[in-house]
């Protein structure tokens, strides 16, 4: 299989490997490939996808064309996409060979009840070199906090130069105000702090 070539051919060298994946062909009839038809493309898609996550050396998958995300016959893969391989959003691979320092955690976080939601409100840790962009996850209250699990990451944000205090809202909350939440900083080559909380 030529996913199995790539990853070799770059196998510890100083790259990451993404795989493109034909979205274009869920649903469309082919002689040469069947099974982009069965089951509306849903298994064939899924099968790549999940072939890509099981291999270490595969640090992602691109999905091409976006166009064919809106594309009345790709929405049965796509729903399988998000509801089987890919539930939770997750942060780009870091690049050590450009670099492991991250930068400095975000300090001076609190939390506010809105109309809106829950309001965040921090500062970077570091003002003369501040990060690039901001991961935000929320954990219940005594939950475990453990930012390596995709599962509780909400969201990302540009760093905003022109304020010295950065801010979100989770949209989502009901309100509650007792769950935690941790903000880290991740600098251009996705080298993430430790979490202000």
């Amino acid at each position: 299989i030529i996913t199995k070539w790539w990853a070799d051919l770059v196998q510890d060298k100083n790259v990451h490997l993404y795989i493109g994946e034909a979205l274009y062909r869920v649903g469309v009839p082919s002689q040469v490939e069947p099974d982009w038809t069965m089951g509306n493309g849903v298994t064939e898609i899924k099968k790549q996808l999940l072939w890509n996550i099981a291999d270490p050396t595969i640090k992602g998958s691109i999905l091409f064309r976006h166009l064919s995300l809106r594309d009345k016959n790709v929405l049965p893969a796509k729903a399988a996409i998000q509801q089987d391989v890919w539930p939770h959003i997750a942060l780009i691979p870091a690049m050590p060979w450009k670099g492991t320092t991250p930068p400095k955690p975000p300090i001076q976080l609190t939390k506010e009840a809105t109309s809106a939601g829950v309001q965040l409100t921090w500062k970077a840790g570091e003002e003369l070199s501040p990060p690039v962009y901001y991961a935000i996850y929320r954990f219940k209250d005594k939950a475990a906090i453990d930012i390596r699990s995709g599962e509780n990451l909400l969201t990302t944000l540009r760093h905003n130069p022109t304020h010295s205090q950065q801010h979100w809202v989770d949209t989502s909350s009901t309100g509650d105000i007792s769950v935690v939440y941790v903000v880290t900083a991740l600098d251009r080559n996705h080298n993430e702090s430790a979490g202000g909380c």
